[in-house]
């Protein structure tokens, strides 16, 4: 069986300009839903955090709730335009919703990276992230294939 994936490069779970052209298009053009969508986003959010003077002061939990608000976000407007395009398809008998997939955040090897970013980047903010999104993205019918348990057990 031959399936279609769809996916989308997501920097940062709170960037939402990014995700309007992709997401209308998927409401408003898409010819056919996919049968899968694979997301994952995280690391670029635990490098370059949104919220003012987080990198030096935010704790763990407040980045991880961050996270999970734009996450929550972002899920809610996907599955705007998904069921968009379901109404939108009806007439053409394309009533299948597509299999939502999620690579979790995966651990990080701090002791290879420089010391600034050591700071920013660590499993166990990794481990938060994931944390925090796991309940949004079981309530959303999201698959979880965990990245992080394999990458923490190969960190060199």
């Amino acid at each position: 069986e031959v399936m279609r994936l769809g996916f989308r490069l997501k920097a940062f779970a709170w960037e939402a300009g990014f995700d309007e052209p992709w997401l209308r298009a998927l409401a408003d053009e898409a010819a056919a839903l996919p049968d899968a969508i694979v997301l994952s986003f995280g690391l670029w959010d635990m490098q370059y955090p949104q919220q003012a003077g987080s990198s030096s002061g935010a704790s763990v939990a407040e980045r991880a709730a961050a996270f999970a608000a734009a996450l929550q976000t972002f899920l809610s407007r996907l599955g705007d335009a998904i069921d968009a395009a379901l109404a939108r398809l009806s007439a053409r008998r394309e009533r299948k919703r597509p299999r939502l997939l999620w690579l979790s955040v995966g651990a990080i090897a701090s002791r290879a990276l420089p010391a600034w970013k050591v700071k920013l980047l660590h499993s166990n903010l990794s481990r938060a992230f994931n944390d925090a999104a796991a309940p949004l993205l079981r309530r959303a019918g999201v698959s979880v294939l965990d990245m992080y348990t394999e990458s923490s057990a190969h960190t060199e």
